[in-house]
């Protein structure tokens, strides 16, 4: 048995324990939580530390099979920049450059403390890392098409995947792309699809600016970046009302990932949470400043909702996936925020949108959650440091 101990304990479901103790066994099991009131008597098995004990974070919003595009964008203007950029630099590289960067992204992520990930997958190529992987894995099978006449064609396409994932061992449901890249008949399949399987589901959501411009009058950037490529809009959605106001009908009515919300408002976050009190929404603002170069009013999202999880979105959008490198960005930028709240976030939240916080999310008897040591730690404003790094004890 070991013992554990540091300067706080963060159980997140309780108050931060003043020098508190962890008993765990041998695979990493909670045993047991002490309190101290913070009088720790010295003990020779008792391994102390000067930082704070957190869960494993999880992470919330991942593209691991983008893995291989790390620092080959640029930072980009608006989000239809950013697609552009994903037109134009995804093609050309090898299977094996693939892979490689699929396991070194998924290895290192284990080394950050992420001991659960909601990833992206259009593909089977990250299937083979993560069925090995000590993360635990959900794969969101992404589907998008914006021609009507392809739509049953790409369902398809997505429930072979899906089956492919699920032989691997690995969680596994359909999820939509993007309200602008999937048409009418699609979008309706996937609800009744999704719906019947009763699965949860991931979408990318008000990311840019564009996307309500492209609902409410076929304009604005996404557009001509359409239209410049060739691509036809004439079977998205167009009720000429926003984003929110347009995709709602058909969206399902299980528990939705909404993730990005840059420009999400307190009428869209109020839409979403009438049409499903489960719905969470996913912070990636490492991301948002990459793509958009503004982050989420996360001071409304707070105030509207408690279901808030963080993500580290891919390489892409992104130069590391480290969630304590998102809570540094939310603290930094949302001064109103408190260390312990976006903690809550970065480890429960996202475990309960996964439907895992039985298991991760939570510092509790019984449980094998990961431990993880956040050091050096601002104890007087009990918030990070610009030098806090984590280091995982179990």
């Amino acid at each position: 048995m070991r013992r554990i101990s540091a300067q706080y304990i963060f159980p997140l479901l309780s108050a931060p324990m003043k020098r508190g103790i962890i008993e765990l066994d041998e695979d990493g099991t909670i045993l047991n939580l002490i309190e101290t009131d913070g009088k720790l008597a010295e003990s020779e098995s008792l391994e102390f530390y000067g930082g704070v004990i957190v869960p494993g974070f999880v992470n919330a919003h991942c593209h691991l099979e983008l893995s291989h595009l790390k620092n080959k964008f640029s930072e980009s203007e608006d989000l239809a920049d950013f697609l552009e950029q994903m037109i134009c630099k995804t093609k050309n590289h090898s299977d094996t450059e693939i892979q490689n960067a699929i396991h070194l992204a998924d290895s290192q992520m284990w080394h950050e403390g992420i001991v659960a990930v909601a990833d992206i997958s259009n593909s089977d190529a990250s299937f083979e890392t993560k069925s090995f992987s000590s993360i635990e894995y959900h794969t969101f099978v992404e589907i998008f098409n914006v021609y009507s006449q392809k739509a049953f064609q790409e369902l398809e396409k997505g429930k072979n995947l899906l089956e492919t994932a699920k032989k691997k061992g690995i969680r596994a449901s359909l999820s939509h792309h993007a309200p602008y890249s999937m048409s009418r008949e699609l979008l309706q399949m996937m609800k009744e699809f999704i719906e019947q399987e009763k699965s949860f589901f991931s979408i990318h959501f008000l990311e840019g600016q564009s996307e309500n411009e492209l609902f409410r009058n076929r304009s604005g950037s996404i557009s001509d970046t359409f239209q410049r490529y060739g691509i036809s809009l004439d079977d998205l959605i167009f009720e000429q009302k926003s984003c929110s106001e347009s995709i709602l009908p058909f969206l399902p009515k299980t528990r939705g990932f909404f993730v990005h919300n840059t420009h999400a408002t307190e009428k869209d976050v109020e839409c979403f949470q009438n049409h499903n009190p489960e719905h969470f929404f996913v912070l990636c603002p490492q991301a948002n400043l990459f793509i958009e170069k503004k982050l989420p009013d996360i001071k409304l999202l707070a105030s509207k909702s408690s279901n808030i999880c963080i993500g580290t979105d891919g390489l892409t959008s992104n130069r590391k996936l480290s969630i304590l490198a998102e809570i540094r960005q939310i603290l930094e930028s949302c001064p109103e925020q408190n260390f312990a709240n976006v903690l809550t976030w970065a480890c429960l939240g996202g475990a309960r949108a996964l439907g895992i916080e039985n298991r991760f999310g939570k510092l509790e008897v019984g449980l094998k959650p990961g431990i993880l040591l956040i050091e050096p730690f601002d104890f007087q404003r009990m918030t990070l440091l610009p030098e806090s790094q984590v280091k995982r004890l179990a």
